[in-house]
């Protein structure tokens, strides 16, 4: 049993873990390129096997500052190698499982408390007209990942279950003219991350989060920017300073 003990809490078991972490960070990297950041998360970052990994090699790390004595001064060196991986495997512990990762504005001169989470949320509201249910569940769909779920609701004597059905990788939006029945769309025409333009479109009456901006066509919420329409006239009220440019003496301001 000691020599099994002692061969898992090796060196040469330690080496091997850091190899297969590597691997994975760098497989992870085509996945992020290929699927997206999400996919990564699902499949390398944020899995089981990813944190066993970890969980390892900090118990090998502390094993061994007993096991060779590395608490001696001559050796004081190598115990800050060790202590700098442990440190190191407990901060990224610390920063899954308590701390959050997003986005905050903050513009000049102003403050804050609020910031937009990294994380995917699904939310759903169910209601009768009289009373109403409110719930989001964390996801991380991606076209590679297994991301059924279902989600059972009560609500008064009913029993509702939400079920995963398909999901579409980065889909795009195109407008088709003269259906029946069909609702206005503003289309916007916004910088694009891959460089250039590119269009976004929200349909009357709703709400879309554009760049993390909050955006309501004709839609009365509390938006970070809300665009109606009066008159044949397009109006809008932003939480924010617009910078504005006339096209006709290329004018600016704000």
């Amino acid at each position: 049993m000691n020599k099994y003990f002692n061969s898992f809490f090796s060196v040469r078991s330690a080496l091997i873990l850091m190899c297969i972490y590597a691997c994975a960070i760098g497989f992870a990297t085509f996945i992020e390129n290929d699927y997206g950041t999400t996919a990564a998360r699902a499949l390398v970052f944020n899995s089981w096997w990813m944190e066993l990994i970890l969980v390892f090699l900090c118990s090998i790390f502390m094993y061994n500052i007993f096991q060779y004595k590395l608490y001696h001064l001559r050796k004081v060196p190598v115990l800050f190698l060790h202590l700098s991986f442990i440190f190191i495997i407990i901060g990224a512990g610390i920063t899954r499982y308590v701390s959050e990762e997003g986005v905050m504005r903050i513009r000049e001169g102003s403050l804050n408390n609020q910031f937009i989470s990294s994380n995917q949320f699904l939310e759903f509201k169910i209601h009768d007209g009289e009373d109403q249910y409110l719930g989001q569940k964390e996801l991380l769909p991606s076209s590679i990942t297994n991301n059924k779920f279902t989600i059972p609701v009560k609500f008064k004597h009913h029993q509702i279950k939400i079920e995963y059905i398909d999901f579409i990788h980065d889909p795009v939006d195109k407008l088709v003219q003269n259906v029946l029945n069909g609702s206005n769309i503003l289309e916007l025409i916004i910088p694009s991350s891959a460089g250039g333009m590119q269009s976004e479109y929200i349909l009357e009456n709703t709400q879309k989060n554009i760049n993390n901006l909050s955006v309501s066509f004709n839609l009365d919420l509390d938006s970070e920017l809300h665009i109606f329409k009066e008159d044949s006239a397009f109006y809008f009220v932003s939480k924010y300073d617009v910078e504005f440019m006339k096209m006709s003496n290329q004018a600016k301001g704000v």
